[in-house]
């Protein structure tokens, strides 16, 4: 766990503004370099806690281009600190 605070980070221009509006999504994907790394981990204890519908997609390099991902309207999110 970060010790720092953490940000939920997406596509501003995207359909999902709120919490409330990805929790009424039939998905809504996230990415993550691959299990164990701090954005799926965030994004695994959320969607277990709250119920989330998240889909991860993994394999991205770095935390770069999960962003660039999101900056180009994939719909996805991330975590920051």
């Amino acid at each position: 766990m970060a010790p720092e605070p953490r940000f939920f980070v997406t596509n501003s221009k995207g359909k999902f503004t709120s919490m409330e509006s990805i929790r009424e999504a039939k998905e809504f994907k996230v990415g993550a370099e691959g299990k164990g790394g701090t954005p799926y981990n965030d994004a695994a204890m959320l969607k277990e806690i709250l119920g989330l519908p998240f889909k991860f997609v993994l394999g991205y390099p770095g935390t770069a281009e999960i962003q660039l991902a999101i900056l180009k309207g994939k719909w996805m999110v991330t975590w920051v600190s």
